[in-house]
């Protein structure tokens, strides 16, 4: 009686994760927008018309729970053309404006949720949208990979590009160390870590973010709180941002610091203080790069240095 007791427990207990990574989350987040937003298959497009004497085009893709508005306080329409990727199933950050069917967009290779479908999506969205041959890629946490990934992708797109990379995720840098166990093993490990993701995601999207995270990203101001305490409402629902984790580690591993190569002129940028990534270990890879990064440890900033010292971050693109 107690062993099918326990059984049903169980069973019902998986049956409940596996409703929540599928449950879908209520749009709470808005910002008014002055500009057109695209679906691109499973993800939206945002574009701004240049309207000041600055011919650039500026691409931005944010990181893991963010979304677009990352940038929209760094960059305006006077200083180029805007183009900004959300990620695969990541809500769009308005509530007055119907993202309108991109009639240029193409079926997507790419599984959803990973860094290489994103990476297609930026892609697609420069190659259609972009008025302009000067290009500036700018990728924050996890879109650092992706900006990386897209250049993979399609080299000669971004021959000539300016490239910012602020807090990234790196290749040989995985968030989730390495170690010699069987591959299964591994697995297991951490299916039975990640188990409980869904469950957490779902109790912060109800409650909130707690004030000791807030805590370990100061500096803090206004914009920064209120962005961080609004992220666990982009999502569509849980399973994307485990399927993001996943593949981050995946990509990591996978990808090695020759991507680098292939960039033109580009700039690491890496905060005083990183409590979300490994800063040593982003240091570590960044310094393997050549002479056309220059990698910029700036001072009192944390993982989201666009909202730490967004001057000093903005500062970059006239260089």
């Amino acid at each position: 009686m107690i062993i099918t007791s326990v059984l049903i427990l169980v069973i019902c207990i998986h049956l409940l994760r596996n409703y929540l990574l599928r449950k879908e989350t209520s749009i709470k987040n808005h910002e008014d927008f002055n500009g057109e937003l695209y679906h691109v298959g499973h993800s939206i497009v945002a574009h701004v018309k240049n309207t000041g004497l600055c011919d650039k085009t500026i691409i931005c893709m944010h990181g893991w729970l963010e979304d677009y508005r990352y940038f929209t306080q760094l960059y305006t329409s006077n200083d180029g053309e805007i183009i900004l990727i959300n990620s695969c199933d990541y809500h769009a950050a308005n509530k007055n404006i119907t993202p309108m069917e991109a009639a240029w967009q193409i079926e997507n290779p790419y599984e959803r949720h990973t860094i290489e479908h994103d990476a297609a999506v930026l892609i697609q969205a420069v190659k259609n949208l972009a008025s302009t041959d000067e290009l500036l890629l700018h990728g924050h946490s996890r879109g650092g990979a992706v900006v990386l990934e897209a250049i993979k992708q399609n080299q000669e797109l971004f021959a000539n590009a300016t490239v910012i990379l602020e807090a990234p995720v790196l290749p040989e840098a995985p968030i989730v160390k390495t170690n010699k166990r069987p591959k299964v093993l591994n697995d297991l490990i951490s299916y039975i870590r990640m188990y409980p993701f869904p469950f957490i995601v779902t109790w912060l999207t109800k409650f909130g973010i707690p004030d000791f995270v807030l805590k370990n990203v100061q500096p803090m101001n206004e914009r920064k709180k209120h962005l961080i305490l609004g992220m666990m409402n982009n999502h569509k629902y849980s399973k994307v941002l485990l399927g993001n984790l996943k593949n981050i580690n995946a990509w990591t591993r996978t990808n090695k610091v020759d991507l680098f190569d292939a960039i033109k002129k580009g700039y690491i940028l890496i905060g005083s203080k990183d409590a979300v990534l490994s800063r040593h270990l982003m240091l570590s890879v960044a310094n393997k790069s050549k002479d056309n990064i220059s990698v910029i440890e700036s001072k009192n900033s944390s993982h989201f240095l666009t909202l730490d010292i967004p001057e000093q971050v903005k500062s970059l693109k006239f260089k």
